[in-house]
């Protein structure tokens, strides 16, 4: 369930990594510094993609069980496990984005 934000955030700090090797090899310190802002911003960038999928998860279990207790008070036990599975769901997506 990793987010584009996750997947293009580790892209952008593997290649400050990379810059920041080539700055290092080649004695140049413009470059080593640009490798490391951009591992920065790639860092920053996943946890921003941590971060939504946090909300999103957590937005998932309110309504999953909010889903799940109305599916209880009308007695559709096809709502009630709707609820239930989206409210697993969602703390699912919470658990695997730690």
């Amino acid at each position: 369930m990793a987010s584009d934000d996750r997947i293009k955030g580790k892209g952008e700090e593997l290649k400050g990594k990379i810059q920041q090797g080539i700055g290092k090899a080649t004695d140049d310190e413009e470059t080593r510094a640009r490798g490391e802002q951009a591992e920065a911003r790639g860092e920053a960038r996943q946890e921003v993609g941590k971060t939504k999928q946090q909300i999103k998860g957590a937005g998932e279990e309110v309504a999953g069980k909010a889903r799940g207790a109305f599916g209880e008070v009308t007695d559709e036990e096809d709502t009630e496990a709707k609820g239930e599975a989206q409210e697993l769901k969602g703390k699912i997506r919470r658990k695997l984005s730690e």
